[in-house]
């Protein structure tokens, strides 16, 4: 079972979030997914999706699939208000050096490609599009933290460095956030999201969040201070598979950084001290949650990837975002509303 399908993620959304859930069984896997619905002309729309399919060898089981496309058809393509259904595969199509990569072009064309066959297969075996509306990247990066610090600082670009070396000359300290310090954060973070024009949970949400993460040792808020005052900060999440031998890795959900701090690096700073708290603590990894395709430099996340990409480690891709479409032309309106 991966994160995304994990009895946290399944919790936070929906004790936490508020969101709808449901089950369902795709390829005689059961899997959770979470419903979006909004109001518009005079209707109730409805979108369904559910992130993290593990389906090893997807080309190879369109029989399996077709019957999962059939009985999806059936339970969710319902109601004139049903739009789509959107599957998020996390099958691994390439696992490679986010360093090796940064500039080959030629591995960079090689896996536009093997997107482009996976969505002529998914379109013409399932009728599967490619999502217009990215709701989990395709690509992130993880970095192994199990060597220890020393070893895992050998992956950091020249830029990492440069801005981590900037931000010790600031006397910054690490702290592991107390209760007193969410709200100030929740802050910061709300002036970043506002001024970039991003949504994030409501302050209610947040606080919740974070007492229950603290509560079951599932999650920090950690930060990086100047004089007491918050520099940065990121809500970290502990996650272990539920198998023989599975080690606890770390997962970084939400980050921001304190304007006046802006120029500083106190958020690369941070990161730094997080994954040497983690090897520390002998945590596996520390996985960034997403970042922009390959190649793809108009992406929304190709800002935050370049400071991603900044610590090296690995980046994988997966097999991505696809949607089934019920309602074809409320489908190309809501594409239009949103743009």
């Amino acid at each position: 079972m991966s994160f995304y399908q994990s009895d946290l993620r399944k919790y936070i959304n929906k004790e936490i979030y508020k969101k709808p859930t449901f089950e369902t069984t795709i390829a005689g896997k059961k899997y959770f997914g979470i419903v979006k619905s909004q109001r518009r002309l005079g209707k109730t729309l409805n979108r369904y999706m559910i992130h993290g399919i593990q389906w090893v060898e997807l080309m190879d089981k369109d029989k399996e699939f077709i019957e999962t496309v059939n009985h999806i058809r059936r339970d969710f393509g319902a109601s004139r208000g049903d739009i789509f259904f959107q599957f998020w595969f996390l099958d691994e199509k390439e696992k490679i050096s986010t360093t090796s990569l940064k500039g080959d072009e030629k591995k960079v064309k090689e896996l536009g490609k093997e997107k482009e066959k996976l969505n002529k297969h998914l379109w013409k075996k399932h009728e599967l599009l490619p999502s217009w509306r990215e709701h989990m990247p395709d690509t992130t990066v993880k970095i192994d933290i199990s060597q220890g610090i020393q070893e895992t600082r050998r992956g950091y670009s020249k830029s990492g460095k440069r801005y981590i070396n900037k931000a010790k000359k600031e006397d910054l300290s690490f702290v592991i956030a107390e209760k007193r310090d969410r709200g100030r954060f929740r802050e910061v973070w709300y002036t970043m999201a506002y001024d970039k024009g991003f949504a994030i949970i409501s302050k209610e949400q947040f606080l919740t969040m974070m007492e229950y993460l603290t509560q079951q040792n599932l999650g920090r808020l950690m930060l990086a201070k100047k004089w007491g005052t918050l520099v940065s900060g990121s809500v970290i999440l502990e996650y272990k598979e539920k198998k023989e031998g599975a080690k606890k890795e770390l997962i970084y959900l939400y980050g921001a950084t304190n304007r006046e701090f802006g120029n500083i690096g106190g958020h690369y700073w941070l990161k730094d001290q997080i994954m040497k708290w983690g090897a520390d603590h002998h945590y596996r990894s520390l996985d960034l949650l997403g970042v922009a395709p390959p190649g793809d430099d108009k992406h929304y996340l190709s800002g935050v990837s370049r400071f991603k990409q900044a610590f090296g480690g690995e980046t994988i891709i997966s097999s991505g975002n696809y949607d089934l479409v019920f309602n074809s032309k409320l489908y190309r309106l809501m594409q239009v509303l949103k743009k």
